[in-house]
């Protein structure tokens, strides 16, 4: 059954709409690729609960609003959000990601980044 589904890449398919809450069934999930894809409007809240994920690539999408709250996201390594049209504040809780060796906000429209308060 796909909830024992570790790694997706669907990455520069042209697939286009919002990006389903069902994908936060897949709580085994370590590596989620969706880049270059046109995913739009705001990300689900049920990715949240992904609490494995080592790996997301949210990035060259349409995807905007505020990011996610990163508290459980405790084994994430990369996170690229880039190129996409999120806006606010980067929640704190992305400054408590022990495992994080690489972030990219590059050409969002991020205004404020409380993890360096």
């Amino acid at each position: 059954m796909l909830s024992e589904l570790t790694y997706l890449d669907i990455g520069n398919n042209d697939i286009s709409g919002r990006l389903p809450s069902s994908l936060g069934v897949l709580r085994n999930m370590t590596h989620l690729a969706l880049n270059g894809n046109d995913f739009r409007d705001r990300l689900p809240l049920s990715l949240e609960g992904l609490t494995m994920l080592e790996v997301l690539d949210l990035s060259n999408n349409e995807m905007d609003g505020p990011l996610l709250n990163a508290t459980n996201w405790k084994s994430m390594n990369e996170l690229k959000v880039d190129g996409n049209f999120f806006t606010g504040e980067v929640p704190e809780s992305f400054g408590n990601l022990d495992s994080l060796g690489m972030i990219d906000f590059n050409d969002d429209s991020i205004i404020e980044f409380g993890i360096f308060k």
